[in-house]
């Protein structure tokens, strides 16, 4: 029981006033090398992360990756597309903020994958989001 009351309290202090749930949605871009622009999105749920990251405003992969008790690195999979980039993102990010993590990541650029990786932790460090 007390532990329902936890959970219930832990759900509460995650809403709104009037009940809901609260997200944040942070979007940003930026340039790389020779300014090619890659756009980011980063959603914040109660106990979930959606990334996505993009060259070219697309949606063609999805990835999941949560922790686990039973292994220091997160279980992770490729819901959508043939892409592996993004279900490793996925995995480093969930590992790093202990959240379940959906990674979308649509650059074809492998010269622009690390530093976008790199912008995205970045700004998940100023979001606060990393332990």
């Amino acid at each position: 029981r007390d532990h329902d009351r936890e959970l219930k309290k832990t759900a509460m202090e995650n809403c709104t006033d009037e009940g809901v749930p609260s997200t944040k949605v942070h979007t940003f871009e930026d340039c790389f090398f020779d300014e090619r622009p890659v756009f980011f999105q980063i959603i914040v749920f109660d106990q979930c992360l959606w990334l996505w990251c993009s060259s070219s405003r697309s949606f063609e992969s999805l990835s999941a990756a949560i922790p686990t008790p039973f292994d220091p690195v997160p279980s992770s999979t490729q819901l959508l597309g043939s892409e592996d980039f993004g279900a490793g993102l996925a995995r480093r990010i969930a590992k790093r903020t202990g959240m379940m993590v959906y990674s979308s990541v649509n650059i074809p650029e492998q010269e622009l994958l690390l530093p976008a990786e790199k912008r995205l932790l970045q700004e998940l460090k100023t979001l606060e989001l990393l332990k």
